[in-house]
């Protein structure tokens, strides 16, 4: 029988990234999410329109629909706002180069996505009132 002896050998370890970088790609992940939240939504906002409005007018449960409509958007769009944040803060350092770091870009990209989203909402609400509150 073969002895082996223990040999000292090398281990790669990936270097760690960049404080902020989870909550970068968090951000930029919920400010994409968030008009996919739409197909989600659109569904139960019918459901309560057929519900809750008469044929005549929109009655005193018009606030259900809007309600519906909005809230996982919103939701996705606010906790992408506070992760792109949190983001940015946590790397505010710049990289040994004076750059921003990867992890600073990527806040900063969560943030843009979810101003780009509200800029179209603030639009389509200002050119099409009805569309928005269905």
């Amino acid at each position: 029988m073969e002895s082996h002896e223990p040999t000292l050998g090398y281990v790669l370890v990936p270097p760690a990234p960049p404080p902020g970088m989870n909550t970068g790609i968090a951000s930029v992940v919920f400010s994409l999410a968030a008009p996919l939240c739409w197909y989600v939504t659109i569904p139960f906002s019918l459901l309560a329109a057929l519900l809750t409005r008469s044929a005549t007018s929109s009655g005193r449960f018009a606030w259900v629909v809007p309600a519906i409509v909005w809230s996982l958007p919103c939701t996705c769009g606010f906790v992408a706002l506070v992760l792109g944040i949190s983001s940015m803060v946590l790397a505010r350092g710049r990289s040994p180069g004076g750059r921003h770091t990867k992890a600073w870009f990527m806040g900063m990209s969560g943030l843009a996505v979810v101003a780009l989203e509200v800029s179209i909402g603030l639009w389509v609400l200002i050119t099409r009132p009805y569309l928005i509150l269905f």
